[in-house]
């Protein structure tokens, strides 16, 4: 599957939470829920999440490394175009 669109919706608030993302794929599988964090060693993507009573896990992930270096890399790009800079994930 490729990712056909990406939808970013930046938070304006002074919080490290920057961004939300939305991802869609071949125009028929649409996964939102991705957090784009600046953390204390740079920004980074965080997989949709689901609460079970005092902690969280992710319900989307992907199941390689390099599969999850393609997803953080396409959104981040576009939030560094959306944003106008150009800031280096956190890896």
């Amino acid at each position: 599957m490729k990712v056909t669109k990406v939808t970013i919706n930046e938070m304006k608030s002074e919080s490290n939470l920057k961004a939300f993302a939305t991802l869609e794929f071949d125009g028929q599988l649409v996964v939102s829920g991705f957090r784009i964090i600046e953390g204390e060693q740079g920004i980074f993507v965080s997989m949709p999440q689901r609460k079970h009573e005092n902690s969280y896990y992710d319900i989307v992930y992907p199941n390689s490394k390099k599969g999850r270096e393609i997803l953080t890399g396409i959104i981040l790009d576009n939030y560094n175009e959306h944003v106008g800079k150009d800031q280096e994930p956190f890896t």
